[in-house]
């Protein structure tokens, strides 16, 4: 999992807070099976997966089973096992990755050793780069080492190195919770390598993740408490470090895992209960509490008298971590895998539940029961789940973009859900991708809960005779964008976009209204069929990636033309402070990197290979003039002078959500289209 709480932010487009008094409405089979739920059971799956199949002392964090390596295969071998083990047809489907090996990480300063891990696809001194050895250090022959003079940059931005001078040939000691861009600003003034902390986490945790591919100098994380001790040495005098870490990079192969179950009745019509197996450090809760949750359901719904009526796949996917061969987005590469290969399920999904981060306590501050994340389309099925089931959870219908969850929705088209107890929460900002991720007993308070309402949803997705897809949900969220977009987007029409919807709507009411008089499961079988296939035509194409998760594909090109149009009419009128605060937003980190550093986070946006790039879910990056007219304000020119650019980048917005716009009309109108001829008896 990865920056999962980004989910806080402002994408929850009408988060519902269901109440726990309300009447429950369940059967007596499914209460049946929600007794059958064994907690004791999935608690020791937990722990041995985190503790006893792998064993290691990785350089990237001992316990930690990175993309491609072999001890990612020991994990996909022992979850094969265990749904074997429920008598289950169970398979490896392999997928290329960018493998990388860890040497342990050798850290000294003033002669005394510190513990520090590698940060994955960051900096090494030394290793082999696709059987190319290569050597950055400086002392001895080999030069596998580094020894330099510590400095503190504080952040590691610009204005930082303007502080303390010169670092050329020094090693830089960076507060950072991901120090990606700082390691471009590192390399850009000159430093032989970075060590960074985090200053959210525990004083005495080690702090791993993903780097963004960002290799320019070597890397090493430290505790926090190290740092200050660091800091304090500094005081007196200078400080040497030296620093020695392997990284080998190659391609390699990952594999998901995934165990099949045909349906009695509509053997077509697919299900998918998914975690994923490969982790930072020892992974308890990231994501040895999903994969056992998985496993646990499986249990349940192949045993015990239960048939299921649909097809049901449950996965654990490789490579969630990290592993396609991309820039700061490598990762989702085994769910990723999965869609590519398997279009034929996910045009017939009818529900997929991911499971990342559960069990544990948090959630968002008025949710401490966790949180049932879920697209658009399921929302009434989720608040009726909650509802029933008076667990507490609020219902958030959206999707985020660092769980599987994205790929199998946004990218696959499919219903998906996501029960986690992270956004916001404490274990987020304690444990996330540290050394501390490991088993206990009570560190998993809500993992009952979130089974319950787990099992409860794939039980009443399985038993529906017509399927619980509600694109007026859909309806209801494109409006609430639509509503926001239109305030502040002057000279873009949404007229064809809002007729689009309602045509959309009026054509689901429709249908809706039908639904009742399907009678056979031969009726339900093309009804359900054809929704399926006209929710993935659509979602994919309502998608992108904002700053916190998915949104309307309008959304992001709208806040950038009321913001240009604000800063142009400001800098008109001479306000320079005026326009800085417009633009603010849009500039990234304009206002603390060099322009060097600020045009390679740019390419990297471009040249990224993820999973967003076949529907274009991912926002090209502003023009590097943004940054020029950004820097030109701040240090007090005319901002007369500055309007005709800001008027121009205000133009070309307009001109890119002219063209999103014509984009969701089209799709919308094609999904009323085909809603209009929705087989019905």
């Amino acid at each position: 999992m990865r920056l999962k709480h980004a989910l806080r932010c402002s994408i929850w487009f009408g988060v519902l807070l269901l109440s726990s008094n309300a009447a429950a409405q369940m059967t007596a089979d499914e209460r049946t099976i929600l007794a059958r739920i064994d907690v004791a059971r999935a608690l020791a799956t937990i722990r041995t997966l985190s503790e006893d199949v792998v064993k290691n002392d990785s350089g990237v964090g001992a316990g930690s089973a990175v993309s491609g390596s072999a001890d990612e295969k020991k994990l996909a071998d022992y979850v094969e096992q265990q749904l074997r083990g429920l008598g289950l047809q169970t398979r490896q489907e392999f997928f290329p990755v960018r493998q990388y090996d860890y040497g342990p990480v050798m850290l000294t300063a003033a002669g005394k050793r510190i513990d520090a891990v590698s940060w994955h696809s960051g900096g090494g001194t030394w290793g082999t780069l696709d059987g190319v050895a290569y050597a950055r250090g400086n002392d001895g022959t080999d030069r596998h080492r580094i020894r330099a003079l510590l400095v503190d940059v504080g952040d590691g931005f610009a204005a930082d190195y303007g502080k303390v001078g010169n670092v050329t040939g020094k090693v830089v000691l960076v507060r950072s919770r991901a120090p990606g861009t700082q390691v471009i600003e590192a390399a850009q003034h000159g430093a032989v390598a970075l060590l960074m902390y985090d200053p959210d986490r525990r004083e005495d945790a080690l702090r791993t993740g993903l780097l963004g591919y960002n290799d320019q100098v070597p890397a090493a994380a430290i505790k926090r408490i190290d740092a200050v001790s660091l800091q304090r040495a500094l005081v007196p005098g200078p400080v040497e470090v030296t620093l020695e870490n392997r990284i080998d990079v190659k391609d390699g192969v990952s594999s998901n895992v995934i165990a099949t179950v045909i349906g009695t009745e509509f053997p077509d019509e697919w299900i998918t209960v998914s975690g994923h197996h490969d982790r930072w450090f020892k992974g308890a809760a990231d994501n040895c509490s999903g994969v056992a949750s998985m496993l646990e359901l499986a249990r349940l719904l192949t045993s015990g008298g239960y048939h299921p009526r649909r097809s049901m796949l449950f996965i654990s996917f490789g490579s969630e971590e990290s592993g396609i061969d991309a820039t700061s987005s490598s990762f989702l590469a085994g769910s990723h895998a999965f869609v590519k290969q398997h279009p034929e399920i996910t045009r017939r999904l009818v529900l997929g539940v991911n499971m990342d981060i559960t069990g544990v306590a948090g959630g968002l501050p008025d949710s401490g029961r966790g949180t049932y994340t879920t697209t658009p389309d399921s929302v009434a099925f989720a608040t009726a789940i909650v509802h029933d089931l008076e667990n507490g959870m609020v219902v958030a219908p959206t999707t985020g973009t660092g769980t599987d969850a994205w790929t199998l929705s946004a990218v696959g088209g499919g219903t998906i859900t996501w029960l986690n107890n992270v956004s916001g929460g404490r274990w987020l900002s304690t444990y996330y991708h540290t050394n501390f991720d490991v088993f206990t007993p009570d560190a998993f308070p809500n993992l009952e809960n979130n089974l319950r309402a787990e099992l409860l949803s794939l039980v009443r997705a399985d038993r529906a005779f017509t399927l619980p897809i509600d694109f007026g949900g859909i309806a209801s969220w494109a409006k609430m964008a639509f509503s926001a977009d239109t305030t502040g987007a002057p000279g873009a029409s949404f007229a064809d976009a809002e007729a689009a919807l309602e045509r959309f709507r009026a054509a689901w009411e429709r249908v809706s209204r039908s639904r009742s008089s399907i009678r056979t499961s031969a009726q339900a079988h093309s009804y359900n069929a054809w929704l399926m296939r006209t929710r993935k035509d659509l979602l994919p194409w309502l998608f992108v990636r904002g700053s916190g998760g998915a949104v309307l594909r309008t959304s992001p090109l709208a806040i950038q033309v009321e913001r240009f149009a604000n800063a142009g009419a400001a800098a008109e009128k001479g306000d320079a402070a005026a326009a800085l605060t417009a633009i603010q937003g849009l500039a990234g980190d304009a206002d603390r990197v060099t322009r060097a550093t600020y045009a390679e986070q740019r390419l990297a946006s471009y040249t990224s290979g993820d999973w967003s790039v076949a529907y274009e879910q991912r926002p090209l990056p502003l023009p590097i003039e943004i940054y020029d007219v950004y820097q030109r304000l701040r240090r007090g020119d005319d901002p007369r002078k500055e309007a005709p650019t800001l008027r121009a980048l205000e133009e070309a917005s307009r001109a890119q959500l002219i063209d999103a716009l014509f984009l969701v009309s089209g799709k919308l109108n094609d999904a009323a289209k085909a809603l209009d001829n929705t087989p019905l008896p």
